[in-house]
């Protein structure tokens, strides 16, 4: 008998909250409203910075470039020249020739002069960017970076890229090289930022508003 009594109160108590979620759509549909810098605002990059999803793995972006002066770094050709207006194909670019070698003027004919092909022969060299130049500029982006978000250096990585030739790009008419350069840092919680709690709230629904709820205690039935 008490197992019947049980039976008959389990399906008047399901049939009481379908009939009260189809009267009271607001509280059927009741949940955690969203609330700032909680898991379900996801994770954002850095204003300024790109996000982009490989798998599951999410990284954060930002791209610049620097400026990197060509150099006459091979002690053989130690001497700079600014190349303008010389006949095609390389009439602009700079070259690097031997001290007491052969003078070669600013927009002079290249033929018959031999350019070098091991760093010792020849007349001349073009100038060229030094790795030692962008790596010391890549440290210098990196920790400027890192300054402007305020974060320690080692949280902001600096990549760069493939240089790029810019025949008379500076004051003078000296070449230099265009670096592009990548910055890559932590992407940070949603709104809210980190820390703050995500407290339970309670939406009005029809009729009032919805309290704190109290659990329900299944009490044994009479015999």
């Amino acid at each position: 008998m008490n197992s019947l009594k049980t039976s008959r109160l389990t399906k008047g108590i399901a049939a009481a909250c379908l009939a009260i979620g189809a009267a009271s759509p607001a509280l059927a549909q009741f949940r955690e409203a969203p609330q700032p810098g909680t898991p379900d605002d996801g994770m954002n990059c850095r204003p300024g910075y790109t996000g982009a999803f490989n798998g599951t793995r999410l990284t954060c972006t930002k791209t610049t470039s620097v400026d990197v002066p060509l150099e006459c770094n091979n002690p053989t050709f130690p001497v700079y020249v600014v190349r303008s207006g010389g006949p095609a194909p390389k009439g602009d670019d700079d070259l690097c020739i031997r001290s007491n070698g052969t003078s070669i003027t600013i927009n002079q004919s290249l033929e018959g002069l031999a350019e070098t092909t091991n760093g010792n022969n020849g007349v001349y060299e073009y100038a060229k960017v030094n790795p030692a130049a962008i790596l010391n500029r890549t440290g210098i982006q990196d920790q400027a970076e890192a300054t402007a978000l305020g974060l320690a250096a080692k949280d902001v990585d600096t990549v760069a890229g493939t240089p790029v030739l810019r025949p008379n790009g500076r004051a003078g008419g000296q070449g230099e090289a265009r670096v592009p350069m990548t910055f890559f840092t932590f992407a940070v919680p949603g709104v809210g930022g980190i820390g703050n709690p995500g407290p339970v709230s309670t939406p009005p629904i029809a009729g009032g508003t919805l309290g704190t709820a109290t659990p329900f205690v299944p009490r044994a039935l009479p015999r």
